[in-house]
């Protein structure tokens, strides 16, 4: 549905929760929040935008990615730099395992915010 649920419909056209569309990460047994992440990212100062996600992984469940922009649009991002401080700043299980330059601003919504879907979708694909 809208609100990201899943729901199913029954025959009588009755909507029926399913389970909460949840945008926590599970990596090696930890419950890490993308807000946690993109905080940290944040205070290093050498980016503009980032969205945290996580992706399948067939050993650890999931693994940290994350989608950065510069904090200059006409510059991508450092991403070397920003590997380096993740390492030294973050847990083992939240260091993101890999980092997508971002061209450019973010794609934003009508309200003001990054587009997080869009911006997952356009990394994966």
């Amino acid at each position: 549905v809208f609100s990201g649920d899943l729901v199913r419909l029954d025959e009588d056209n009755i909507l029926w929760f399913v389970n909460r569309a949840d945008t926590m990460i599970k990596s090696s047994g930890f419950r890490i929040s993308p807000t946690e992440v993109e905080d940290l990212v944040y205070a290093s100062g050498i980016v503009g935008d980032v969205v945290a996600f996580g992706v399948e992984d067939e050993l650890l469940g999931q693994v940290v990615h994350l989608a950065v922009s510069s904090p200059d649009p006409h510059r991508l991002p450092e991403v070397e730099t920003l590997a380096k401080y993740c390492t030294q700043h973050m847990p083992n299980y939240m260091i993101p395992r890999k980092i997508h330059a971002w061209e450019g601003q973010m794609p934003r919504t009508a309200s003001g915010k990054i587009d997080r879907p869009l911006v997952i979708n356009t990394c994966l694909n």
